[in-house]
């Protein structure tokens, strides 16, 4: 559940419902050791690697103007990651990590 705590007119903490709209996605590969060779020919949801990640040693994938995403109260969100390429072996890949950029409306 997503809510903004705030105190109602008595001074109590009242928890307000708000929806999260995602604005960015940015996808990291994490190597066991080495970034693998063919890292870069991967694609994710039809994407290439960022030349440059903002963290050292991990393979950036970001969607600056994903699909209209929404998370609610009465809902999540459904994203799926589609990879393409060169195979993504897992004995080259230590961890994936995804993380949102939003808006509180």
């Amino acid at each position: 559940m997503v809510y903004l705590w705030e105190k109602n007119d008595d001074g109590a903490m009242q928890p307000f419902p708000i929806t999260l709209e995602i604005t960015s996605v940015k996808v990291y590969l994490d190597p066991k050791n080495v970034m693998p060779i063919n890292a870069y020919n991967l694609r994710i949801n039809g994407k290439s690697p960022e030349i440059a990640s903002d963290i050292s040693g991990l393979l950036c994938f970001e969607f600056s103007g994903p699909p209209a995403m929404e998370i609610r109260n009465e809902s999540g969100t459904d994203w799926s990651l589609s990879v393409s390429g060169n195979p993504l072996l897992p004995e080259e890949w230590k961890d994936l990590y995804v993380l949102l950029d939003y808006r509180i409306r």
